[in-house]
C-alpha cells in the first residue's frame, strides 16, 4: 500500500510545477490521507505504509520542483520541529498518568533490563546496517564508515516508539502486566537514547572528523 501510495504521489507532484504553495500542501494532506487509509479504512500498519512512501519519494525526489524544494524541506522542518514538541508534551502527561499504576508490575531489576535492551538495540542498529547496505548503495546513498557509525548511534530519538507505547498501553485485550512494563521499556529506552545519545551525537561527529 505504502508503495502504491508513494508511485500515485509523484505521479501528482509531477503535475505541478513551481507551485509553492501547492506543493506544500500537497505533500502534507497526502501524507495525512495515506496515514488515514492505511490504519482506519484498511486496518494495516499506518507508520510502515509512510515509511515505504517516503523512501520511493526520496527516490524520486525531483518531483518536487526545482525552486520549490528548498523552501518546502524548509517548511517541514518548521512542522517537524513543533509536532515533536506537541508529541513529547501530550506523551509525556498521558505517560505520568498511566505510569502511576505500574508500581505493582515494575520491579528495581527493570530497570536493569532497559539498560540491556538499550544495548541491544544499538547492535541491532549496527546489523540492520550491515544487512541494508546494498539496498542503500543501491538507492543511490554512498555513506562512509564512519557515516555508518554516526548513523547507528544517532538512530531515532523516541517519539515514534513513545506513541507506539501509548497505542500498545491503549490495548485492553493485552495483559495489563505486558501493558505496563512494554510503556516503562521504551520510556527508559527513549530517555537513555534521549540523554546519551543526543548529547554525544555531535562529540562523535566531530572525533570522526565529520564536521567540515
Amino acid at each position: 500500500f505504502g508503495l502504491a501510495c508513494g508511485i500515485l504521489a509523484v505521479f501528482i507532484l509531477n503535475l505541478l510545477n513551481n507551485e509553492l504553495e501547492i506543493e506544500i500542501i500537497s505533500t502534507f494532506g497526502l501524507a495525512y490521507l495515506i496515514f488515514y487509509l492505511a490504519d482506519v479504512e484498511l486496518g494495516v500498519s499506518a507508520v510502515l505504509a509512510m515509511v515505504v512512501m517516503g523512501l520511493y519519494m526520496a527516490k524520486h525526489k525531483y518531483c518536487i520542483s526545482s525552486r520549490v524544494q528548498l523552501p518546502i524541506a524548509s517548511t517541514w522542518r518548521i512542522i517537524i520541529y513543533f509536532i515533536n514538541i506537541l508529541i513529547f508534551m501530550i506523551t509525556g502527561i498521558i505517560l505520568a498518568h498511566s505510569l502511576v499504576g505500574t508500581q505493582k508490575h515494575v520491579d528495581a531489576i527493570d530497570f536493569g533490563y532497559s539498560i540491556v535492551l538499550y544495548l541491544a538495540l544499538h547492535i541491532a542498529r549496527l546489523l540492520a546496517a550491515v544487512i541494508l547496505h546494498p539496498f542503500i548503495k543501491w538507492s543511490g546513498v554512498n555513506l562512509s564508515w564512519k557515516e555508518y557509525i554516526v548513523l547507528v548511534w544517532s538512530g531515532l530519538r523516541g517519539s515514534m516508539a513513545v506513541i507506539l507505547a501509548l497505542m500498545v498501553d491503549s490495548e485492553k485485550v493485552i495483559d495489563e502486566m505486558i501493558r505496563h512494563r512494554v510503556l516503562f521499556h521504551i520510556c527508559m529506552i527513549a530517555l537513555l537514547t534521549l540523554t546519551i545519545n543526543g548529547t554525544s551525537s555531535k562529540f562523535v561527529v566531530r572525533f570522526l572528523g565529520l564536521n567540515h
